[in-house]
Order: structure tokens, then C-alpha cells, then sequence
């Protein structure tokens, strides 16, 4: 008669190589966006070729680089736009106009990006 069961040593050698999997290709996937991300300037070039998806972070990489002008138009046009926004769309919004009104002050406008993506309760 066959076993209808799996045996708990089974499960868990199955657990340890699915997590092991796992793993091994979140870690290439650190390394290939490390790769993709590197600098300021290849972090523009691969935002840039998607930048309907990714308008805000390329305004911001703009802004960092010190392409203001650039920097306000692309912050112009990435405003969520929604009949019910939620939460976190009203403050991408109301960050978006106050980091679009700073962009020309470089040392306001990057303490202001620095201070925003070190928040714990972003994401």
C-alpha cells in the first residue's frame, strides 16, 4: 500500500530547497539592479526608456543630476490622479509639488528627497 502522507523530514528538505532557490535568485536579481543602477546617469537611461511608468523617480533622478528644468516637467505631468485617492497618492501628490517647487535649490531639494526616503513608514 503506498504512503498517503509525507513524511515531516520530506517537508521540510522541500522547504529548505525551495528557500535556497529562492534566494539564490533574489540575489541575482540584487546584483543585476545594482548593475542596471549604479550611477545617477544609468539610473536616468534605463528610468528614461519606460518614463511613463517611472515619471516621478526620473523627475527625481533629473533633480539630483541638477536637470531642474527637466525635473518640473516631468513633476508636472506625474501627479496621480484619481476620483478616490488613497492615502498614499494624496502625499506622492503633495510631495511632488513641493519637491517640484524646491528642484532648484539643489541642497534643499536633495535634503528634502534624502529625508523623505529614509522616512519608516514610506512604502
Amino acid at each position: 500500500m503506498a504512503k498517503s502522507w509525507i513524511s515531516l523530514s520530506s517537508r521540510t528538505a522541500q522547504f529548505i530547497e525551495a528557500a535556497d532557490e529562492l534566494a539564490a535568485a533574489a540575489a541575482r536579481e540584487v546584483v543585476k539592479y545594482r548593475r542596471l543602477f549604479a550611477t545617477l546617469r544609468s539610473s536616468v537611461e534605463v528610468l528614461r526608456k519606460q518614463e511613463s511608468h517611472y515619471r516621478y523617480d526620473l523627475a527625481i533622478a533629473h533633480g539630483l543630476a541638477g536637470k531642474s528644468q527637466e525635473a518640473v516637467r516631468l513633476f508636472a505631468g506625474g501627479h496621480v490622479t484619481a476620483k478616490e485617492p488613497r492615502d498614499w497618492e494624496i502625499e506622492r501628490n503633495l510631495l511632488t509639488h513641493e519637491l517640484s517647487t524646491v528642484v532648484r535649490d539643489p541642497p534643499a531639494f536633495h535634503g528634502r528627497v534624502v529625508e523623505w526616503s529614509t522616512r519608516s513608514d514610506v512604502y
